[in-house]
């Protein structure tokens, strides 16, 4: 789990705080200094698509316990919070793991939702 509790409050712990900032970076040196045209996702439904590839699986060739569900919502606060996107847009979620050995990496895609 990503916070530890201490009497009524949690706090987020160092090596966290740290995957966030970096994950922020990325988040920002992708957008460098382009004029994201903001209208097609503040205050709109967003669809969001997350591409996470990993070793999934065991050398005995078993699916490891690892889960996307705990990955899923540290990425999208890291995400949403260096976009100034409140995350409550998401209307559409899609995540799918994708079995990659060695290259580790994820794709997350954002836009506008659309039926």
């Amino acid at each position: 789990m990503v916070y530890w509790q201490k009497g009524y409050h949690k706090f987020i712990k160092k090596e966290y705080k740290e995957l966030r900032e970096r994950i922020r970076a990325v988040v920002k040196k992708k957008i460098g200094n382009r004029n994201l045209d903001m209208e097609d996702y503040i205050d709109k439904k967003l669809s969001v698509t997350i591409l996470v590839y990993e070793n999934w699986l065991t050398k005995a060739g078993e699916i490891t316990k690892r889960d996307l569900a705990n990955k899923q919502k540290f990425l999208l606060d890291s995400i949403f919070m260096e976009l100034d996107i409140d995350d409550k847009f998401i209307w559409e979620l899609n995540m799918v793991k994708i079995q990659s050995n060695p290259e580790e990496k994820t794709i997350v895609d954002i836009k506008p939702f659309r039926i």
